[in-house]
């Protein structure tokens, strides 16, 4: 390996929500990415240093975009020490800059992931002191150097973190209101209803807008996550081997932004969510009213969408004239009240079957709702995860 170990191309590995690897896979494939293989909440693949710029810059579904330096034995302190002491860590970073690292353990004889970082994080410093006579300090906020060890079966993988901050965290979000959704699943979503730009969406329990957004943004045909360029950045941009001016001259020669023709409506009952989404559409810099937002309880929001659908006069396409996506409150958005749930199930149900024939509806409900309240058939269910709750997207056919 050359001082230059992104010039050429290496493993790669991409982690994402539970339930989307294979969208994520397909998506590594339209982004030019080689030997993609799927694997438990993450896909691997190969590529150089333009692969990793392209899947932080345009991936809609991966959380990080890792690096995999070493992989090897470590069932004590001493083995996991020697072994990442052996890494050559001068060619990403320069000793004078920071580092963190963020450790999980499985299934081996270290379990504690606090203890296992330490470790970590002591093999780098001695290294890089060793070297230079001078070490890098630890920035666990920020650090120009992330550092993942994940330890599985008593056999430590050492990775980089390119991105930095997480991938989800979209530049746009402003304030994503009581338990939003995470952005990544949000367009994960989007992926598996199987929404096309051109097909009308209707979200009737939008918060603070977050599924409505990252559909316009694909309709806009944006780098999903190029904002961050202007502020906090990648990781890898602030490496010892990140070739700058390649990397400024490839930003200008990247896809152009295009729209569709797409329409979107989202309303909710809290005035002040509706303002949150209204701002984190401003901040995504979608075009003034892409997006119908309107506050209105459920049941007068149903009635104003199918109003609004009518009014676009749109032929029916893939069979239906639109689609209905919602993530249903549960758990801390209603906290845990049964009974109100069961009336919002039944009230959707009714609307449903009474407003929106032709239509298809998703709905993201949890494990504990009593969605099936909504005396409906479902066609499909595919489970989630929405941060730590188990949850699952039910589509149902409606005539």
């Amino acid at each position: 390996m050359s001082p230059r170990p992104l010039g050429r191309p290496r493993p790669l590995y991409a982690t994402c929500d539970a339930g989307g690897e294979e969208a994520l896979a397909g998506e590594l494939v339209k982004l030019k990415c080689e030997e993609v293989s799927p694997a438990h909440r993450g896909v691997y693949f190969w590529g150089g240093e333009e692969t990793v710029w392209r899947v932080n810059l345009y991936s809609r579904l991966a959380n990080r975009v890792l690096i995999p330096l070493a992989e090897f034995p470590a069932a004590d302190r001493k083995a996991l020490y020697e072994a990442c002491k052996k890494i050559r860590w001068d060619w990403w970073v320069h000793s004078s800059q920071t580092i963190a690292v963020d450790a999980s353990s499985h299934k081996s004889v270290m379990q504690h992931t606090h203890f296992i970082a330490q470790l970590v994080k002591d093999a780098v410093v001695d290294s890089m002191r060793e070297r230079f006579d001078e070490r890098p300090s630890v920035d666990t906020q920020n650090p120009d150097l992330p550092i993942n060890a994940r330890l599985s079966d008593d056999v430590c993988t050492i990775s980089l973190d390119t991105s930095g901050a997480r991938l989800h965290r979209r530049s746009y979000r402003i304030d994503g209101g009581p338990a939003p959704i995470k952005e990544t699943l949000a367009s994960l979503l989007n992926h598996l209803v199987a929404w096309r730009p051109h097909e009308p969406i209707i979200d009737l329990t939008c918060g603070s807008g977050t599924i409505l957004i990252e559909a316009a943004l694909r309709s806009q045909m944006k780098a999903i996550n190029a904002q961050r360029l202007s502020q906090e950045g990648f990781a890898f941009q602030r490496w010892r081997s990140h070739a700058k001016l390649k990397f400024e001259s490839w930003l200008t020669k990247g896809p152009q932004s295009r729209s569709f023709s797409s329409h979107f409506w989202g309303s909710d009952i809290n005035r002040r969510q509706i303002a949150r989404a209204i701002d984190n559409a401003d901040q995504a810099t979608l075009p003034n009213g892409l997006i119908h937002w309107q506050r209105a309880d459920f049941n007068e929001g149903a009635v104003l969408a199918r109003q609004w659908l009518d009014n676009l006069n749109i032929e029916a396409s893939n069979g239906r004239k639109a689609v209905l996506l919602m993530n249903l409150p549960y758990g801390e958005r209603l906290k845990n009240d049964h009974q109100v749930m069961v009336k919002l199930f039944r009230d959707l149900g009714a609307q449903l079957k009474e407003l929106f024939s032709g239509c298809e509806a998703w709905l993201l409900v949890s494990d504990e709702s009593p969605w099936r309240e909504i005396g409906l058939k479902p066609k499909t269910q595919t489970a989630l995860r929405n941060g730590a709750i188990s949850v699952k997207l039910v589509q149902f056919e409606l005539y």
